[in-house]
């Protein structure tokens, strides 16, 4: 889901979901950021995301006494990134964020004075508890595993990637109403 032009966008109850083999550097929902001609901060992005459920299902493998990573790299449920041209943070709101097996993620970013809430209780209708779907509102993260992948470091050696619930920068702001963290591994 991309954002465009201030745009206020009311998806009802559903979900978005990264799955599958292979999917890496995806965002489920993104609003801001947009970079124009010769660099300049572009409104092409910008906007309001009102959601139900999103959704990262990744492919590691994780038991009590190993994990191994999957073929997803660097996936985000959810990115929000400045302001609108009227000057109010974009944004982004939702019921549930539910991430499983997830390889070198951070689930929620926010960055220059954006806002990421996910609610609890859940707002609105809602596929929360259906078949497949997350079984209550907020935020929960399982298995995610952080593994140094030598395709993806930096000129100085370091990884591209991270792994996390939630990174806010530059006055962002998330707003996790009820977290739930039951498993966080990192191996190297």
């Amino acid at each position: 889901m991309l954002t465009g032009n201030d745009a206020d966008y009311k998806l009802g109850a559903g979900s978005v979901e990264l799955s599958g083999a292979n999917s890496i550097d995806n965002t489920g929902i993104l609003v801001g950021g947009s970079i124009g001609t010769g660099g300049t901060p572009s409104n092409a992005t910008d906007g309001t995301v009102i959601g139900d459920v999103v959704m990262i299902k990744g492919t590691a493998t994780v038991t009590p006494t190993s994990v191994t990573g999957g073929s997803d790299r660097g996936n985000r449920a959810i990115t929000a990134i400045g302001k609108d041209s009227n000057n109010n943070p974009n944004s982004v709101t939702v019921n549930a964020v539910d991430s499983d097996k997830a390889t070198n993620s951070i689930t929620l970013v926010a960055n220059n004075e954006a806002q990421i809430t996910v609610n609890d209780p859940a707002v609105g209708s809602t596929v929360i508890g259906s078949t497949g779907k997350p079984s209550n509102s907020g935020v929960e993260i399982k298995n995610s595993v952080f593994i140094n992948d030598s395709n993806r470091l930096r000129s100085d050696g370091s990884s591209k990637d991270n792994v996390g619930a939630a990174y806010a920068n530059n006055e962002a702001t998330i707003t996790i109403n009820k977290p739930i963290l039951s498993r966080l591994l990192i191996f190297q």
